[in-house]
């Protein structure tokens, strides 16, 4: 009689220790990774995302996530409630609104520029360069090459032959 009680009694705790950890994860695990690893850590250990760090404030606002999503709150209401709580700066990347949206656009414009800057002076270099070469094709170049440079072209290769 007494083993019987006494496993309805583990039986019992065991269900109560389930329902206590469903309820502890009742949040979305995915949704919790992708709000976490939007934001970053201030706490001076090199602006980690919260869902990596592992000071203590990082801990905290993970907890609070937690708390916030199992009160129902959606990604863009716990996002919001921290950019006004620390600015700005605890999103990882900038929101594409306003004067941030230069912050997305301007790599590409710089990539851009560059490309054309580098085309620029390639095709300068290549222009400049035409000019400096000696033209072999004109009738006065080849006698004068020919006549000046021919006995010594011959007699270099007699001297091997």
């Amino acid at each position: 009689m007494f083993l019987r009680k006494s496993f309805f009694i583990m039986i019992f705790i065991l269900s109560l220790m389930i329902m206590v950890n469903a309820t502890a994860l009742a949040y979305d695990v995915n949704l919790f990774k992708e709000i976490t690893s939007k934001m970053v850590c201030l706490c001076g250990c090199g602006k980690q995302k919260i869902y990596e760090c592992e000071c203590q404030e990082a801990e905290n606002i993970r907890n609070e996530v937690k708390k916030m999503l199992n009160e129902g709150k959606t990604e863009a209401e716990i996002l919001s409630y921290y950019v006004k709580r620390d600015g700005q700066e605890r999103l990882a990347a900038p929101t594409a609104k306003g004067f941030n949206f230069l912050a997305w656009i301007m790599p590409g414009i710089g990539l851009i520029a560059g490309g054309l800057f580098v085309n620029y002076f390639i095709r300068k270099k290549q222009n400049s360069g035409n000019n400096l070469m000696p033209k072999i094709n004109d009738n006065n170049d080849k006698d004068s090459l020919n006549n000046l440079e021919l006995k010594e072209i011959e007699e270099e290769l007699k001297k091997y032959l």
